[in-house]
C-alpha cells in the first residue's frame, strides 16, 4: 500500500517526535515512521541545558529528574567550579519520548510503528521511501519532504549520501548498589556492565584518570575486573606475557 503525506519523519527519536508535533500543531499532515515494532525506549538519560524547556515548555517538566546548577572540574591536582545562571536538566529520555509521542499524536501527526526504512526508491521522480513491515514486505512511502530522525548513524543520512559522523561511545547502566560501599559497589558495577553489554568484559575503575589501589574488602583495583561465572565474585584479569 502506497502513502503519501506530505511530509516523513524518518524514526521515533525524541528530535523525530519534536518535530512531528511542531509540524502537525501548524496543520502540516506529518508521518512517522518508527522501526521497531512498538514505541519503547529504553530507559537513558540525558544532560542537556534550559533550552530544552524554552522549546518545549511544560511537555519538558515530567521528563526532568534533576537540575546541575555548577560543574566542578578537577585535572593535575587542582580543581575549579563553573555555576550556571540557568541549571542544565538532566531528563530521562524515555519519558520524554512517550510524552512527545502522545502530543504529537494528539496535533495529528500518524504514528506507523514496525516500518523500517530500508532505502529511496531513485526512479521515482520525488522522496520515495522503501520501508519494510515486521514480516518484510515493502511498501514505498512518497512524501514532499523527508526529515531523517533515525539517529547518530542515521540510515536516511546513508541512503542520501552524507558521511557518518564522528563518534565516541558512551555506555549507561542503571546499577543497585547493595548497602555499605567499596568492595560490594564495585562488584555490583562489574556485574551489571558485563551483564547488561556484551561488548563489555572487563572494567577499570579511575579516580581522576589515575589507577586506584584497594577498597575496603582489600578488592586490587589496578587492574581491570571481570565475572568468572555467575553468582562467583569479580576476579582481576591478569595480563598475559607476549608471546
Amino acid at each position: 500500500m502506497t502513502r503519501d503525506p506530505s511530509i516523513a519523519v524518518v524514526g521515533g527519536s525524541a528530535a523525530g517526535l519534536f518535530t512531528a508535533h511542531a509540524l502537525a500543531s501548524r496543520g502540516r499532515p506529518v508521518t512517522v515512521l518508527e522501526g521497531e515494532p512498538q514505541l519503547a525506549p529504553a530507559p537513558r538519560t540525558l544532560i542537556v541545558t534550559s533550552r530544552l524547556r524554552d522549546e518545549l515548555g511544560a511537555l519538558a517538566e515530567g521528563a526532568v529528574v534533576n537540575r546541575i546548577r555548577r560543574f566542578e572540574l578537577f585535572t593535575n591536582g587542582r580543581s575549579a567550579t563553573v555555576s550556571l545562571a540557568r541549571p542544565d536538566l538532566v531528563i530521562e529520555r524515555a519519558t520524554l519520548i512517550r510524552t512527545l509521542a502522545a502530543r504529537a499524536e494528539a496535533a495529528g501527526a500518524t504514528l506507523l510503528t514496525g516500518r523500517r526504512f530500508v532505502g529511496f526508491d531513485r526512479r521515482a521522480p520525488r522522496a520515495s521511501l522503501i520501508v519494510e513491515d515486521e514480516a518484510r514486505r515493502a511498501d514505498v512511502v512518497r512524501a514532499a519532504t523527508v526529515v531523517g530522525a533515525d539517529g547518530t548513524f542515521s540510515g536516511v543520512a546513508r541512503a542520501g549520501g552524507w558521511p557518518a559522523p564522528v563518534t565516541a561511545p558512551l555506555v549507561q547502566a542503571v546499577v543497585a548498589l547493595p548497602g555499605g560501599h567499596g568492595e560490594r559497589a564495585v562488584l555490583a558495577i562489574v556485574t551489571t556492565l558485563t551483564t547488561s553489554f556484551s561488548e563489555i568484559k572487563r572494567v577499570q575503575f579511575l579516580v581522576d584518570g589515575q589507577e586506584m589501589a584497594v577498597v575496603t574488602g582489600g578488592l586490587d583495583l589496578r587492574r581491570p575486573l571481570q565475572p568468572r561465572f555467575p553468582g562467583e565474585e569479580v576476579q582481576p584479569v591478569v595480563p598475559q606475557p607476549p608471546g
